[in-house]
């Protein structure tokens, strides 16, 4: 970079010119909020990298569905159980399921804060979306930032996914989990919101 008055070359994070004393203004380039769609995308692209990796550890910690359990989810969607038994298989089913999503919620815990608080700045998806996070001052985030922003995600799920619908309604396009973590989801330099 030269000064703007006596054209000499500037230092890198000079703030006055060393031969005329002329005061180096850098101008920072706005923040570009990453949209709503964009960042369903990169989300859909880091569930469809982390899905074999929580299926496998399915098969490892889950127990397998045994047959009477199978002969037990017919009987239940053919309408052929008492309420007492209905209410049983139900009770398994939904335990399985929860069980299922902690397995997730656990396993990808990793992998989203250590790219998000990387010099990558996010997951997989993210990158290739062409955003990345950072703290509300545009920095990169550390782990523990990156820890309280995972976490956030389950207030964000709660009700009805409706703190992540909230990134496509907020001036700076963020979600719930964003407010409370301190972070943005921006465009990364270079690259156009559509």
């Amino acid at each position: 970079m030269l000064c703007p008055e006596c054209h000499k070359e500037l230092l890198t994070g000079a703030i006055n010119c060393s031969r005329c004393g002329a005061s180096i203004q850098r101008r920072r380039t706005p923040m570009r909020y990453a949209g709503f769609w964009r960042r369903v995308a990169a989300t859909f692209i880091d569930l469809c990298l982390l899905s074999p990796i929580v299926l496998g550890f399915r098969e490892i910690v889950l127990p397998r569905v045994s047959p009477e359990e199978q002969l037990a989810m017919k009987q239940l969607t053919g309408g052929q159980l008492s309420g007492e038994e209905r209410q049983r298989v139900q009770q398994r089913f939904t335990a399985r399921v929860v069980y299922f999503w902690e397995l997730a919620f656990f396993v990808g815990a990793p992998y989203f804060v250590l790219t998000e608080s990387s010099t990558l700045r996010g997951t997989v998806g993210k990158h290739i979306m062409g955003i990345r996070v950072t703290d509300l001052n545009g920095r990169r985030i550390r782990v523990g930032r990156a820890f309280r922003r995972y976490l956030a995600r389950l207030v964000s799920a709660m009700p009805a996914w409706y703190g992540f619908a909230m990134a496509g309604l907020t001036s700076r396009k963020q979600a719930l989990h964003d407010f409370l973590a301190g972070t943005l989801v921006v465009m990364r330099e270079g690259e156009d919101e559509d």
